[in-house]
């Protein structure tokens, strides 16, 4: 149990939770931010002693009770409503159905907010309740169950579809089976945006009241571990693209992504402390990404290696300019990976927002987490196989046992070089083109190509050179593709009818005409013999 006091008056909470994580936490930073007094407890069952000794003169009142509400509690909750009338009481837990949001209304608490809710969000509940401000929503403007179970249906069956198809256009077919697979791909991608359209669910709470600019949010090291436990898996590229990870042993793959790991939790850390506004943060974040590189390059690599008397990292730092124009400045959607983590804006899905507690918006931001670990790993490994390709040290310490001689070396390299050139100059210009993204994703132990839409107009005016006529020509072939398709129709069945109806026939009676003048010629000489006879 701990007790802080400030000199001015403030609010007094006492917050009860069993879980360490959200109890300090959010006391902590409610008392680094000035904002109340907190009194915790981790045993709900004390509570009603602890607020027996609060009613004493020596000591503040107790202005706001916060309770990390489990099915155990409700019945204490209740006691302390008949006991305190008077006393607000906060309850934080899991995502609950309409119904059961209901009864906790029934019950006399004051709010219920899910426990994964930033911190200054929930702030911004507490301010409200202690204003007598009544966060309830009438039942008629809350989301209906069945149609939020419509929705999470229909979205589950859409996407376990689209990843088969995925599966699918990832193997190689015939020309038209993978032609109908990216159909179909098609296809999943518009059901699932007018579901989304025509279904989406409402929230369960109505928004607090605007406040000030946020400090930063309650970090929490939950959100890591299903990203983690991806990483510390053997993974397989699938993904119909050369990775310079691909290089590397399992083991140092997995030491990579967790040193990458590592450094994006220590950022993150000193992003919350730095308090910066939400403006701020966009025009940094080539810069995080490039410090995330450097700092993962250090910590994999090591500071003090050597070769030959060479300092190995001074001479991979040297390529920064080249693995920051090649693959750093390429990764998509940084801002909003960014932004989601440290101020937890709501994230856009094919052109839907999500709020940022939501379970669609934390998977889209793993994924984009996902891509970013890769793509950083693939930045790290780069200048490596650029300046030490052919080193027995080297070689021995990262690479895998396949691709230790100099011919499979070389061949990997001659790849990545031909890989980066058509991307360039073809799989870039088309993605922008149809307003995607393609991002790695990991997926049952494989890494696999995701596209994800987003708009690129004004990266589109700015194409120059060969990647503007590659959209010039993809233009092209969408209008005039219909009608070369229904000018080869036309001929098909013009020629179909040519040969059958009027050559077929044509030549038909050419030999008929034969047979009959074969068949006049034998009965004239039958005739002619059995005149001699």
């Amino acid at each position: 149990m701990t007790e802080t006091r400030e000199p001015h008056p403030q609010p007094v909470i006492l917050l009860s939770s069993r879980e360490p994580i959200l109890r300090l936490g959010l006391s902590r930073w409610l008392e680094q931010q000035n904002l109340a007094q907190v009194v915790t407890s981790d045993q709900p069952g004390e509570l009603q002693n602890l607020l027996s000794e609060r009613l004493q003169q020596t000591q503040p009142l107790v202005n706001l009770l916060v309770v990390d509400l489990e099915l155990a509690d409700i019945p204490l909750c209740q006691s302390l409503r008949r006991r305190y009338p008077h006393l607000p009481i906060l309850a934080l837990g899991p995502p609950v159905s309409r119904d059961q949001l209901l009864q906790f209304q029934q019950l006399g608490l004051a709010a219920y907010v899910e426990r994964t809710t930033p911190a200054y969000t929930l702030w911004q509940w507490m301010q409200a309740i202690l204003g007598g401000y009544s966060p309830w929503l009438q039942p008629e403007t809350l989301t209906p169950r069945w149609r939020s179970e419509f929705y999470t249906q229909g979205l589950a069956q859409i996407e376990a579809a689209l990843a088969q198809c995925q599966q699918w256009a990832q193997r190689p077919r015939p020309w038209l089976a993978t032609q109908i697979t990216r159909g179909r791909i098609r296809e999943l991608h518009a059901a699932r945006r007018l579901i989304t359209w025509l279904w989406r669910p409402g929230a369960v709470l109505a928004p607090p009241p605007a406040v000030v600019t946020p400090p930063p949010a309650l970090p929490s090291g939950e959100r890591w571990s299903r990203v983690r436990q991806k990483f510390n898996q053997p993974l397989t590229n699938t993904s119909n693209l050369l990775l310079e990870t691909d290089l590397l042993r399992f083991e140092k793959q997995r030491e990579l992504w967790n040193t990458i790991l590592n450094r994006w939790e220590a950022l993150l850390a000193e992003l919350l402390e730095a308090r910066l506004t939400p403006e701020e943060l966009p025009p940094r974040c080539p810069e995080l990404v490039e410090r995330l590189w450097q700092e993962a390059l250090t910590d994999f690599v090591g500071r003090y290696y050597t070769i030959d008397g060479q300092d190995v990292l001074d001479t991979l730092l040297a390529q920064r300019d080249t693995v920051r124009a090649v693959i750093l400045d390429k990764i998509p959607l940084v801002n909003d990976l960014f932004s989601f983590y440290v101020f937890q804006t709501p994230l856009g899905i094919d052109g839907v927002l999500y709020a940022a507690n939501s379970q669609i918006a934390r998977d889209h931001a793993a994924t984009l987490l996902e891509n970013l670990v890769l793509q950083v790993a693939n930045g790290v490994v780069q200048p490596l196989l650029n300046c030490f390709p052919h080193h027995e040290s080297v070689k021995q310490r990262f690479y895998r046992r396949n691709l230790l001689s100099t011919r499979e070396t070389e061949r990997l390299r001659n790849q990545l070089s031909q890989r980066y050139r058509w991307q360039r100059y073809w799989d870039e210009p088309r993605a922008i083109f149809e307003s995607r993204y393609q991002l790695l994703r990991i997926q049952d132990q494989t890494i696999v190509q995701y596209p994800v839409y987003a708009g690129r107009t004004a990266e589109l005016a700015q194409l120059r050179g060969i990647p503007w006529l590659v959209t010039l020509w993809l233009e092209f072939q969408d209008a005039v593709a219909p009608v070369l398709r229904a000018v080869a129709n036309y001929i098909g069945r013009t020629s179909a009818y040519l040969l059958t109806r009027i050559i077929g026939r044509g030549l038909g009676l050419i030999g008929r005409g034969i047979l009959q003048g074969i068949g006049s010629t034998l009965q004239n000489n039958r005739s002619q013999e059995s005149s001699q006879l």
